[in-house]
């Protein structure tokens, strides 16, 4: 494994003559042992929302060089900035240098969500002599909250002027879909002309 230590053996020999003895030591060199962890701060939100990623690098007990922290969030979400000089690559990127045993790192990037639903954002360092680490977390992105109205009549047809005896009782069918992901208040008034006499309604909940 990556961070397994390796194993050094250093032998030295000494002869005089017909004389010949040797010894030998041996050593465990240990690489850095780095972890991230990732959150996702706040939310829900709705599209275009700008949302912010932290990101939190510790060191185990050597020193570790050449550490750098990569954020990918994916085709849904734009880079907007970064704390710590991050550059906008492919992802957003961090070169950490040098870290000292068990020092920590915390940074941020800001994105615009540009999707709806779960977008899942992965941050990964690496470094000299390490194999690397991963963490994600995801943000949760509402559709806004939209109304769909529609209006037929049971006689005839869409939005269609149809012909009526006198005093003829007819329906109208209204209905109203909420296109969102929240619930939403919604107060609705229908305006008949004088010609026309209402005599009843009726709601119903679908879904």
């Amino acid at each position: 494994a990556p961070n397994s230590p390796r194993t050094f053996t250093n032998t030295a020999t000494a002869r005089a003559g017909s004389l010949n003895v040797s010894a030998s030591d041996t050593v465990s060199v240990y690489g850095p042992q780095l972890t991230i962890s990732k959150e996702c701060i706040g939310g829900p939100f709705f599209r275009n929302d700008n949302a912010t990623a932290r990101i939190t690098v510790t060191n185990g007990d050597t020193i570790a060089k050449n550490v750098v922290v990569t954020d990918q969030p994916g085709s849904q979400a734009q880079f907007v900035s970064a704390s710590m000089d991050g550059r906008n690559l492919s992802g957003t990127s961090w070169n950490i240098g040098t870290m000292q045993p068990r020092e920590s790192k915390v940074i941020t990037a800001t994105f615009k969500l540009k999707g709806a639903g779960t977008i899942t954002n992965q941050a990964s360092v690496t470094a000299d002599c390490f194999g690397g680490a991963a963490d994600s977390c995801t943000w949760m992105v509402l559709a806004p909250p939209a109304l769909q109205q529609s209006m037929v009549d049971r006689l005839g047809g869409d939005n269609t002027e149809d012909n009526f005896p006198v005093n003829t009782e007819f329906n109208y069918l209204l209905t109203l879909e909420n296109e969102g992901d929240l619930p939403l208040q919604v107060k609705m008034t229908v305006t008949f002309p004088s010609e026309i006499d209402l005599v009843g309604t009726k709601a119903f909940l679908v879904g």
